[in-house]
């Protein structure tokens, strides 16, 4: 068997074992997934959002706490769910939509990034695995999950309908620019704009997510109430 199908059998195999251990491990330390799809070792690595970076838990949590309760919101890519489940555990919306493609293509601009390393039966089992993780948000009515591009996922919601919008999926310049357009189109007067990886990285996006959102800030009525560690948090005037 292939190196890449055994790793995505071991990611299959242990979804159930994260299932198991969310409920045993610190409530406060939310689950996110460290699979390398070439790995054929016996068990993908778990760990916390907060052993993972304590910088950047702190500064995603400073946001979640500005966020009203009670409220409609989007968080725009996804990936296994993580800071999802803090969204709901912190700010206990009232609607919450979680939006990702869930789709391996890799565009020219986005040659180096981690979406080349992976295939697309990887992220189709990794949007089953959110799906499952999800389902009972799901029937409550509380979270919907769209499995679609950001900017197709705006264009279903009617303007000024969301509290509330964060910003984590395609770095490209142009991708920010428009996500950030859309999410003021979208989000009410007073509500927030938020998102990651603002900073300048030596990754393929480099400084495409600070040039989109200074530019952002510089033409439109938002105010800047954070920016640490890669986070960063608008409010809309």
């Amino acid at each position: 068997m292939p190196v890449k199908q055994i790793g995505h059998r071991f990611f299959l195999k242990f979804m159930d074992l994260i299932d198991k251990r969310a409920g045993i491990l610190d409530p406060s330390a939310q689950l996110s997934l460290d699979v390398n799809p070439e790995d054929d070792g016996p068990e993908p690595k778990l760990r916390s959002m907060r052993q993972f970076d304590q910088r950047s838990y702190d500064a995603r949590m400073q946001v979640l706490k500005s966020l009203p309760a009670n409220s409609v919101g989007a968080e725009i890519g996804k990936y296994m769910g993580a800071f999802a489940q803090l969204i709901l555990d912190n700010v206990k919306p009232k609607k919450l939509y979680l939006i990702d493609p869930w789709a391996a293509s890799a565009t020219v601009v986005q040659s180096g990034s981690w979406y080349e390393t992976v295939d697309q039966q990887y992220m189709d089992a990794i949007c089953e695995m959110v799906n499952r993780r999800f389902s009972a948000d799901v029937a409550d009515g509380t979270v919907q999950i769209l499995r679609d591009y950001s900017s197709n996922a705006f264009r279903s919601m009617d303007d000024v309908s969301l509290d509330w919008v964060y910003l984590d999926g395609d770095h490209s310049y142009e991708t920010v620019r428009k996500d950030l357009q859309l999410s003021f189109a979208k989000v009410r007067g007073g509500g927030f704009i938020a998102g990651d990886d603002c900073r300048v990285v030596d990754g393929w996006w480099k400084d495409n997510v600070v040039r989109a959102v200074t530019e952002f800030v510089d033409v439109y009525p938002v105010e800047l109430v954070l920016e640490r560690a890669g986070q960063f948090l608008l409010r809309k005037s």
